[in-house]
């Protein structure tokens, strides 16, 4: 299964890095798809003793889908956001909080996932959206067990390239023993 995940972010890379990623955007909101992601990946984070919350925008507290549209390509999207929502479950520990949420930020849209895991060293952070870096080797070796904590080393590489076609940008935050917050910027399509 490890081989067969390898090989398949290895083409999927290929394909996007080769020209031949073809999205098809449509207007959508950005919370309805990111409460989408969250509910896919419940059951994972309850088998972890994981809460995931998804929190209001501080602007409009009724309502996380209130005015959020966004051009983006809505399977494209969602693999970006499950892949980001996994990692923050995979990294946090039995009894953590993930936190997710959508503001609108001028002409963009900002979806934030965020962790209470054991966060990313300053000199490593610039370093985790490139291809196979792991920003703590013994945190993967201490997981080996874990099957859902094996990942490629690929999945936030996949996820820069597929948000920056889509005309956005993703950027992490991260203090080591305060957790990671990820942070996607898509324009606002209102």
């Amino acid at each position: 299964a490890r081989l067969t995940r390898l090989t398949d972010d290895l083409l999927e890379l290929a394909r996007i890095e080769g020209d031949g990623l073809r999205l098809a955007p449509h207007r959508l909101q950005a919370g309805e798809a990111l409460a989408r992601a969250v509910e896919s990946l419940l059951p994972v984070a309850a088998q972890r003793s994981v809460r995931m919350e998804l929190k209001r925008d501080r602007r409009d507290p009724d309502d996380i889908r209130a005015d959020h549209a966004i051009q983006a390509d809505p399977d494209r999207l969602q693999q970006v956001l499950v892949n980001i929502l996994s990692n923050a479950i995979r990294f946090s520990p039995e009894g953590g909080v993930v936190r997710a949420s959508v503001s609108r930020e001028g002409v963009m849209v900002r979806i934030t996932v965020e962790d209470e895991g054991p966060g990313i060293p300053p000199e490593q952070l610039p370093r985790i959206f490139d291809r196979f870096y792991k920003a703590d080797r013994s945190r993967s070796q201490k997981e080996s067990a874990d099957s859902f904590a094996l990942g490629s080393g690929l999945g936030l590489t996949i996820a820069r390239h597929l948000v920056e076609a889509m005309r956005g940008g993703i950027m992490a935050e991260s203090r080591v023993g305060d957790g990671t917050r990820i942070i996607i910027d898509l324009p606002y399509a209102g």
